[in-house]
């Protein structure tokens, strides 16, 4: 019975040992073979594999290249892990999940020295900023009162003045369009307003409160719409536009059910398990206008959401976001450089001229008729050439 034993267990390790040294054998085989047809630098023969691998085990300072590279490597590997790691977490800038996108992160982290210096520091901004006058009859949500921002030169020359006192006020569930050739401070005021940015003079207030300061207060009560989409690639449409909720730690259950009605309301049913790269342009664009609206933020920061799109496209998702935001009782800031996206969005429109003053303000209601609006079209037309 021993010896059976022995030898059944000897024969059981020979088919193990074997199981596992196959592999290597035909992995080895394999290549000898390609070593026949490709050129030594691709498939070198085994032999010359053993030599070289020798050859440097017997050379102390090739062998010690060999490990600087491999150490190289792998801290490059675990640098860019790092890396991608922490702006993954840090993606929506917003708190924690206040449903901005990711991009509004990588902008402003929660440490804001590499752009505006440190909030409670208060140290000197890399810029200044400011806004033009315009008043709103209602309570506004969003106020910047004599507000400026320079941005300061090398060599300590006089800064680039951006915003030059200016005042803008935007009343609750008003659509304001903000119009201008590149360079005249659009882009600064949807960051001063957004709170990634602080005024070098002047007040900005958002719901009463100083977004720059009280940044972490806007969680979920402010989000943006990016001219690109801005979705994350290892995650499907609906995982996307749950991203904000789940920064807020919303539950899972209601994550989900919530994503989908925004999924659904933006006529992506059926697209909720696709990866970005299988939706085509306007499909993610609209993605992301879910994640923003998931949040239920009350204010909506648009900068040229649609310009990427063509005009088809663009036309009926400017329409269907108007809707949206009508719907649901949004204050919305829009940034674009068109005018007809600004006609058919906005129902107030400022145009601005460097450094961010006011040129022209104009108010649209739904009785505004077609020759009213070209009326408004010639102004703002005249206003930009000046």
């Amino acid at each position: 019975m021993t010896a059976l034993s022995s030898e059944s267990f000897g024969a059981a390790l020979s088919r193990r040992t074997l199981t596992k040294v196959l592999p290597f054998v035909a992995v080895a085989a394999a290549w000898q073979l390609a070593s026949l047809f490709f050129p030594p630098f691709l498939f070198p023969s085994l032999v010359d594999v053993f030599e070289r691998c020798f050859g440097i085990l017997a050379s102390w300072s090739e062998f010690s290249d060999v490990l600087a590279t491999v150490g190289r490597i792998l801290a490059g590997l675990a640098g860019a892990f790092v890396i991608g790691a922490a702006l993954a977490a840090t993606g929506v800038r917003h708190g924690g999940g206040s449903g901005l996108d990711a991009a509004a992160r990588l902008l402003c982290p929660d440490c804001a020295g590499r752009v505006d210096g440190y909030r409670d520091r208060r140290l000197p901004l890399s810029g200044h900023l400011g806004a033009n006058a315009v008043s709103a009859a209602a309570v506004p949500v969003i106020s910047l009162r004599d507000v400026s921002k320079t941005f300061a030169k090398a060599g300590g020359t006089s800064g680039y003045v951006a915003v030059d006192r200016l005042d803008l006020h935007v009343a609750e569930g008003q659509m304001l369009g903000l119009l201008g050739k590149t360079g005249c401070g659009k882009s600064t005021i949807f960051n001063m307003i957004a709170g990634l940015t602080e005024p070098t003079s002047g007040v900005v207030t958002v719901n009463g409160r100083n977004p720059f300061r009280e940044f972490d207060w806007f969680r979920g009560r402010m989000a943006i719409v990016f001219q690109n989409d801005r979705l994350l690639p290892w995650r499907s449409a609906l995982q996307n536009v749950e991203l904000g909720l789940e920064m807020l730690d919303v539950p899972a259950e209601k994550r989900k059910a919530t994503a989908m009605l925004w999924l659904d309301k933006l006529s992506l049913r059926g697209h909720e398990h696709d990866y970005p790269h299988a939706l085509s342009g306007g499909m993610r664009q609209r993605v992301s206008i879910a994640r923003a609206f998931a949040t239920d933020a009350n204010i909506l920061l648009c900068d040229e959401p649609f310009s990427a799109l063509d005009e088809m496209t663009g036309r009926t998702l400017r329409a269907e976001f108007v809707k949206l935001v009508k719907e649901n009782g949004k204050t919305a800031v829009f940034i674009t450089h068109s005018i007809n996206e600004a006609l058919q969005i906005g129902d107030r429109i400022v145009v601005l001229k460097r450094p961010a003053n006011i040129a022209l303000d104009a108010g649209l209601t739904p009785d505004t008729t077609t020759e009213e609006k070209e009326a408004i079209r010639h102004r703002i037309q005249s206003a930009l050439a000046a």
